[in-house]
């Protein structure tokens, strides 16, 4: 038997589809890869956005208690202005 224009235009048409599929899955693989990288970089992210805001409250809260410490001992007479300044800066 031999072989057809219609048989060799088939095979050609499924090693072209086959080529194709290798590519799609191929491709397929690349993004999941690309979207399990986007994801763990997103949690990097959300993780130092956390630990950003819980460093700007510690520092939020230190300045606070320094300024209540200031008016208190100001108030009392304790210390002036001008040593509450040098303590302040000696904690920075």
């Amino acid at each position: 038997m031999h072989a057809t224009f219609t048989d060799c235009g088939a095979y050609l048409q499924q090693e072209i589809a086959t080529v194709n599929l290798g590519k799609f899955r191929k491709l397929q693989h690349e993004l999941e890869e690309a979207e399990t990288r986007a994801m763990l970089a997103e949690k990097s992210l959300n993780q130092l956005r956390a630990m950003s805001r819980q460093s700007t409250t510690s520092v939020t809260e230190s300045v606070s208690v320094c300024q209540k410490s200031y008016i208190t001992r100001v108030g009392h007479g304790v210390i002036d202005d001008d040593s509450f300044r040098s303590f302040r800066f000696k904690i920075r």
